[in-house]
């Protein structure tokens, strides 16, 4: 069975404008998106690859550029909290937040990536922010508090942040 977020990858991939408002860091994610992550890795990957391509009648290759496409789009868009840059919910028990990052990690590092090298460090590097302050109980309140706060310096160093990892086609 192919997981419902790698349709959806696939579909945003094919026509992306059809879906516009997963794009905007200021409406929710899903409420189930943290559970459909998972599928969403397993499905992709290299043990299970081939029988979700054959599944929905796509090759490897655009199942693997589909997947990166949602995720930058979606989850690594300028403005995105730390919650969305991994995929997770405000609630998200930890061992969800580890999971959720090692595989978005799995897709973006750069030594495990065929894609653009320079910008793959870019979206790693904020991978890395985001789960090094959500990592544990503490840190996450940290950063908890100084994004409800909303304090100008935090929201100006976000924003520089989300912006070196705009594609190229974007600026």
């Amino acid at each position: 069975m192919v997981p419902d977020l790698l349709v959806l990858a696939v579909e945003y991939h094919r026509a992306p404008l059809r879906y516009g408002h997963l794009a905007d860091p200021s409406v929710a994610l899903p409420d189930n998106f943290d559970s459909l992550v998972g599928a969403f890795g397993t499905a992709l990957s290299p043990q299970r690859i081939e029988a979700t391509a054959t599944a929905l009648d796509a090759h490897p290759a655009e199942l693997k550029a589909a997947a990166r496409f949602f995720l930058r789009q979606v989850l690594l868009i300028p403005g995105a909290d730390h919650y969305r840059v991994l995929g997770v919910s405000r609630n998200a028990p930890e061992e969800v937040i580890r999971r959720h990052y090692q595989l978005l990690v799995g897709f973006f590092h750069p030594d495990r990536s065929d894609a653009d090298p320079q910008r793959d460090a870019l979206y790693t590097a904020r991978l890395n922010d985001a789960y090094n302050n959500l990592r544990d109980a503490r840190s996450r309140q940290r950063y908890d508090r100084r994004t409800m706060n909303g304090r100008p310096a935090d929201r100006a160093r976000t924003l520089r942040n989300a912006q070196q990892c705009v594609p190229h086609d974007r600026r």
